[in-house]
């Protein structure tokens, strides 16, 4: 059986325009493992992992390994060979060939994924795309693309699958189109509500003990009328006996046997690819390995790029492996970035499992409470004894206790002055805010204390996905400026 030695660093310098050549482990043998633009090789040896490319894009990863005992299961031809008739290509995958097509019995247009020239030759190749096609058929979800059939050319016995044809672009071209735009609150929470349709994609199909793990934009079709489907289950994980409970569907069935993926197989894409499919931890992938997928997901929106992105492949590899992956903050898509979606990434993109959300149902509440408002404040911790704001200092920003007590005071004749107490829920220095006049009293921490902080620029993004209510908040912090120029004095005592 194959394996690599997990963990084998991959840190040789690119040699410029050339593949990086280094060694691993595989058998107890050294072998050659070539790195170019949109391959990695495993030279002179059966097992192969490659990275279909288009360009220098690195694409899929796969291995096909020691080809599985068990042959391809025999399938029916089409009823006549001119029953579907292809149109025009619309791209081209590791394992195959998708076309519109025309299905000239039941009058509609389809997808057609026919198996590349050469893909055939190989056993596990061809169960693996028998197996995409029937795990996709039987996860029955309204955002999951059905597949109608499954067959072989009845003209050149090539195998392919028809399915739904979606009108509309890839989740990849919608970021692209929205990192070119200035940002606007509107349209992130527009992309999010298809990520949340994502996400119930994936729950759905976890319910049935299928694992997607190439989760990733190109694999996310948006419709023109606001479907959304996830596509390509070409590399899943099934999950024997992973059942939700008191679920009545029967148990998803696929050509090849339990257990036939070997230990060390390198499957997913290099960009969004998790520690344990880096690594080839097939025992160690499952459920979470998706959560960190739809975490990779939400870091091409708010950066452009996948968590692992690099210059080449060798070191999209070692990050993969390795990380821990760069804030998104460090490479934004716009100028500013909400914090709280950046925080939300973060936690999915975690190198050990257990520190991810424990579920996609969990990632999808997170997204949720995001956009219930909040999300553009920094979140930040403070000691029992830290002052929070200073009587006298500048006011740039409001405060709103999430946890914890804290006191405000005001020095009078050199003596602390307790004027109240504040515990979570409340606001203050919510005037310093409105007026930049300088704090009146000081705000200090009784125990561990934390507090959101809201900044003029984080409530204009908070304000601006609601524009009565934008509005109505510009008007009170005039009508408030006018009256503490008039010397009113209101909120003297909150910080």
């Amino acid at each position: 059986m194959s394996s690599f030695e997990n963990g084998v660093p991959l840190d040789s310098p690119p040699a410029p325009n050339a593949a990086d050549t280094e060694k691993t482990v595989i058998d107890g043998q050294q072998v050659p493992l070539t790195v170019g633009p949109g391959y990695l090789n495993l030279e002179g040896h059966p097992s192969t992992v490659r990275a279909q490319a288009r360009g220098a894009q690195v694409r899929t990863m796969r291995s096909s390994g020691t080809p599985a005992a068990a042959e391809p299961p025999p399938l029916p031809p089409t009823a006549t060979p001119e029953r579907i008739q292809s149109v025009t290509e619309i791209a081209i995958g590791g394992m195959g060939v998708v076309e519109s097509a025309f299905d000239n019995v039941l009058l509609r247009r389809v997808a057609r994924k026919t198996m590349r020239t050469g893909a055939a030759d190989d056993p596990d190749v061809t169960l693996r795309f028998i197996e995409e096609a029937q795990i996709t058929a039987q996860l029955d979800h309204p955002n999951i693309v059905p597949v109608h059939d499954l067959a072989a050319s009845a003209i050149d016995g090539k195998v392919f699958f028809t399915m739904k044809l979606v009108d509309g672009e890839t989740l990849s071209t919608v970021f692209r189109k929205l990192h070119e735009q200035a940002f606007s609150g509107l349209e992130l929470e527009r992309v999010l509500r298809v990520f949340l349709k994502v996400c119930d994609a994936v729950s759905f199909a976890h319910s049935r003990g299928v694992v997607h793990r190439d989760l990733k934009p190109d694999n996310i079709m948006v419709g023109s009328h606001g479907q959304v489907y996830v596509m390509d289950w070409g590399v899943a994980l099934l999950l024997r006996d992973e059942k939700a409970p008191g679920d009545a569907e029967p148990p998803i069935s696929v050509a090849r046997p339990s257990g036939a993926e070997e230990a060390g197989t390198l499957i997913g894409t290099v960009q969004y690819m998790s520690p344990e499919q880096a690594l080839g931890l097939t025992g160690a992938q499952g459920p979470l390995t998706d959560v960190y997928g739809l975490g990779a997901i939400l870091y091409a929106l708010l950066t452009g790029v996948g968590p692992n992105w690099a210059t080449t492949a060798t070191e999209a590899l070692r990050i993969a492996r390795a990380g821990p992956v760069p804030a998104p903050d460090t490479r934004p898509a716009w100028p500013a970035l909400p914090p709280g979606l950046c925080r939300i990434a973060m936690k999915a993109l975690s190198v050990e499992p257990r520190h991810r959300h424990v579920s996609v149902e969990a990632l999808r509440q997170d997204v949720e409470s995001f956009l219930r408002g909040g999300g553009w404040f920094q979140v930040r911790s403070f000691a029992a004894g830290m002052l929070i704001v200073e009587e006298g200092a500048a006011a740039d920003a409001a405060f709103l206790v999430t946890h914890g007590n804290c006191e405000v005071y005001r020095k009078v004749d050199g003596e602390k002055r307790v004027v109240r107490c504040l515990g979570p829920g409340e606001i203050f220095g919510e005037m310093g805010l409105l007026t930049r006049a300088p704090r009146t009293a000081t705000v200090a921490a009784l125990d561990e204390v934390t507090v959101m902080v809201i900044t003029p620029e984080a409530l204009e993004h908070e304000l601006s996905h609601s524009g009565w209510l934008q509005v109505l908040v510009r008007a009170l912090a005039v009508r408030f400026r006018e009256l503490d120029q008039q010397g009113a004095g209101f909120g003297s005592s909150r910080g």
